[in-house]
């Protein structure tokens, strides 16, 4: 997996987050989920390979970051997830090890 296939992925699932929930996900929250995962790109590509983790896993750790956002989002009668969301979010619960 390289940078883009990671940005679409959480394009994706953004996409289908904010479709579902009517709260779309910034630029910048994207930024915030693609960003930890950089340096470990390599080492999700040997997982994806050896069958150690599927991309719908990696779909589901997403979704997971940003449906617990939600509620930050929420107490702060924003319109939509932002960056500060996610980091909570990831702060909070790590679904995946390379999102910590």
């Amino acid at each position: 997996m390289n940078k883009d296939q990671m940005s679409e992925l959480v394009r994706q699932v953004s996409l289908r987050f904010a479709e579902s929930s009517g709260y779309p996900v910034t630029a910048r929250a994207r930024g915030a989920l693609v960003a930890p995962s950089l340096r470990h790109l390599e080492q999700v590509s040997v997982e994806l390979e050896q069958g150690r983790v599927t991309m719908l896993q990696l779909e589901a750790a997403v979704l997971a970051v940003l449906k617990n956002a939600l509620p930050d989002v929420q107490r702060r009668d924003l319109r939509s997830i932002d960056a500060s969301a996610v980091e909570s979010s990831m702060a909070r619960y790590c679904p995946y090890l390379f999102w910590c």
